[in-house]
């Protein structure tokens, strides 16, 4: 079967048409590995909920067909994601299947695969000694297999880590040195050590302005966001745009702040970018602006409708968090009652 019609049709099915088609299908698809590869390298490249389903399918496939190897990656796949998504605890029991799996099989490199997604989701959790140790682990399993690219990968989501910890020198470092190592990477495409740049070059000024370093930062964030706008990232360039206006709004420039906040939702909406989760933390965003500039009715209804996006979506961590800074808002706004209310 072409790869392309394949892939189509899972994407386009539901779960259970997918499993149908997997299923109806089964005979043509003689080469299990080759078909977990693609449908794993697919749900890497789609949007959450999409991935999603993917790697449920994927994980069907490889129970179906009896295949570890496939199930493994169907496993890491869904982890993947669901570190996306923040469900972190699920996220941790699939990526620590999809290891075990992965091991038993004699792959160490898929097992280190597991571990980049894995160390984000730990610690989130806060398991932060273990996700430096299952780093560094990883680390040396692509360092023996020569394999630069995925180096790199494990040392970027090890920064993130340094930042999450208050470890910004050293975060800065290693964003430093990721810096040097990315064009040295032979085995990628253009577009992706243009990408990878522009990411290491964002993080890495977001964690200079925390620090107080803001014209570096400045430099950096614009420099990945021209970047991003080159390869049409409509999502990363939406991003850069936020952490500009989250600049200056940490320096006490609202206004500025608040034009780059409008700029960031002009740009999702010019686009028809379908990212709720997005959207509701720019309209908080936009709120807090509102308030330090005396315009509290504007900001408590940007707010209301950014909970109400929320609440949409479902009840998370996330949402809670959104929760209580709409009740700051309200607070901030004059509207105690409103705020002790609000749940």
């Amino acid at each position: 079967m072409d790869n392309t019609v394949f892939l189509s049709q899972l994407r386009e099915s539901s779960l259970e048409e997918g499993r149908a088609f997997i299923e109806a299908h089964l005979d043509e698809l003689t080469d299990h590995a080759a078909i977990g590869d693609l449908m794993a390298d697919e749900a890497l490249k789609q949007l959450h909920h999409l991935s999603l389903k993917l790697s449920e399918l994927l994980i069907f496939f490889g129970e179906i067909t009896q295949n570890l190897y496939v199930h493994a990656l169907g496993l890491k796949a869904k982890g993947d994601v669901l570190v996306q998504i923040r469900h972190h605890k699920a996220a941790l029991e699939c990526l620590d299947a999809a290891g075990e799996e992965f091991l038993s099989l004699g792959d160490k490199r898929n097992w280190a695969r597991s571990r980049i997604s894995w160390i984000i989701g730990a610690t989130s959790l806060s398991r932060v000694e273990e996700a430096l140790e299952q780093a560094a682990r990883a680390r040396e399993v692509f360092e023996s297999l020569d394999e630069l690219y995925w180096v790199c990968a494990i040392d970027h989501n090890t920064a993130w880590i340094y930042k999450q910890v208050g470890r910004y020198h050293d975060a800065t470092l290693l964003y430093k040195h990721l810096l040097t190592v990315y064009p040295n990477i032979k085995d990628q495409s253009e577009v992706y050590i243009k990408r990878a740049i522009a990411m290491a070059k964002g993080n890495q000024a977001t964690t200079l302005a925390w620090q107080g370093e803001f014209e570096q930062a400045y430099r950096l964030q614009q420099e990945a966001q021209d970047t991003y706008i080159e390869l049409k990232e409509t999502n990363m360039v939406v991003n850069s745009e936020i952490n500009l206006a989250n600049f200056d709004y940490t320096q006490g420039y609202y206004g500025s702040a608040l034009r780059r906040y409008y700029q960031a939702q002009d740009i999702l909406i010019q686009n028809n970018s379908n990212n709720p989760r997005l959207i509701s933390d720019l309209k908080l965003q936009i709120a807090n602006v509102l308030v330090k500039l005396n315009r509290a009715d504007e900001a408590c209804q940007l707010g209301y409708e950014a909970i109400e996006i929320r609440r949409r979506l479902g009840a998370s961590l996330n949402t809670s968090n959104a929760l209580r800074e709409y009740a700051t808002i309200l607070g901030a706004s004059g509207k105690l009652k409103e705020a002790l209310a609000v749940s």
